[in-house]
């Protein structure tokens, strides 16, 4: 099979390359710097262009990217994508409906989602583990470079100041969506958010916001309300939960907060940011345990951070999704926990019983290893496009 791969330097791209490899395909990797995913004329005839040079069989890329399907759509060339961002804005242009699509997505609510707006050819693939770029890059690593990250608790999370994303709302409007939010961050599982935004009161406040839309998207109003509010909840998520290992959890154990938060609210634990390609895998390794506080906006879906700790065989002690509850929790490769006070209860727990820490751990390596390496999971979304 014959692809052009369109690359903005993603952080997976060069697993992407070695899984093809290993797949016999053969394949361009072309970049371009762009504006604009959306409309682009000059990227839109760069593809257009790169697609006429060869007899590819097939245009690919992470995420959706608009001007790649209205290119391949010229061009009569299937264009496969493989979402792993949750919302991924760009799945809500009007190219989506394109007929030479097909979408891959991680989330399976999302994929529900589309499919019952009618767009048929959005489909679910879960994330994938780079099994042996990890085990090669713990290899490589210095015994300095691992003590440098041996840690009790680990966190990697982007912190901000909260800051409401709500101002232009006054009175009862204001308090209402305040109210659920604070809900809905309370809870896990169980989709307030999702819930208010389709109601007439939802509907009458995304009204009230003014939203700018592009008008090359089909997104409503209600969603973009949502997008708000999982962004707002996401923001509370991160600064509570910084606050109980600054302010508790360092107290008991070796704490690391690995951030770009500039403030003095979490000096105790807050070292900094890591290196996104090479750092993080060793903490990953080094830390006794990972913890992993979903986005909001990934309703069910299993995030990359989850894959990549199981990846460099890490104990995941994380919030609640739909998938990682059915995906690894029932066969004993992750632990969930439902609120902060949980949280503290099985940091305890697990600290002081690592047997099982390290068999939780092994159990989610030997997962991926056999069902969920790029070779396997690409492998079989190409599958998929020779059944078409």
């Amino acid at each position: 099979m014959k692809i052009l791969y369109y690359s903005w330097d993603e952080m997976i791209c060069v697993d992407v390359m070695e899984a093809f490899k290993e797949l016999d395909c053969t394949f361009k990797r072309v970049r371009y710097e762009h504006k604009s995913d959306f409309y682009e004329p000059d990227f839109q005839k760069f593809i257009e262009k790169e697609l006429e040079e060869d007899n590819y069989d097939l245009l690919f890329s992470i995420n959706y990217i608009p001007v790649l399907s209205m290119a391949a759509f010229n061009k009569k060339i299937f264009y496969m994508s493989w979402v792993y961002d949750c919302p991924c804005g760009t799945m809500y242009s009007e190219t989506i409906k394109n007929p030479l699509n097909i979408v891959f997505d991680f989330d399976e609510t999302e994929v529900r989602k589309f499919n019952n707006m009618g767009i048929e050819n959005v489909f679910h693939m879960p994330l994938a583990a780079s099994i042996n770029r990890m085990d090669r890059q713990m290899k490589e690593a210095s015994s300095k470079d691992h003590d440098l990250y041996k840690k009790d608790i680990s966190l990697i999370a982007s912190i901000s100041e909260y800051k409401s994303q709500f101002e232009a709302l006054e009175g009862y409007n204001r308090g209402y969506v305040e109210a659920i939010i604070k809900a809905q961050t309370k809870v896990f599982g169980d989709e307030i958010v999702e819930k208010f935004v389709s109601s007439d009161m939802g509907e009458k406040i995304a009204k009230c916001l003014n939203f700018t839309k592009n008008p090359d998207m089909i997104i409503r109003d209600s969603d973009l309300l949502e997008m708000l509010c999982n962004k707002e909840i996401r923001d509370i998520d991160r600064l509570e939960l910084a606050r109980l290992l600054n302010d508790k959890v360092s107290k008991k154990y070796d704490t690391a907060l690995y951030t770009d938060y500039k403030g003095d609210a979490f000096s105790k634990v807050n070292k900094g940011i890591v290196d996104t390609y090479k750092g993080q895998y060793l903490v990953y390794k080094n830390s006794k345990i990972n913890i992993n506080p979903t986005l909001r906006g990934i309703k069910s879906g299993i995030n990359q951070r989850s894959v990549d700790v199981a990846a460099c065989k890490g104990f995941l002690l994380t919030n609640y999704s739909h998938e990682l509850a059915r995906d690894l929790e029932a066969i004993g490769a992750c632990v969930i926990y439902y609120d902060l006070m949980d949280l503290e209860e099985k940091i305890d727990y697990y600290m002081s019983h690592e047997d099982e820490r390290l068999e939780i751990a092994a159990r989610a390596h030997d997962f991926y290893k056999k069902n969920r390496t790029y070779t396997i999971v690409l492998g079989k979304m190409l599958e998929s496009f020779r059944k078409i």
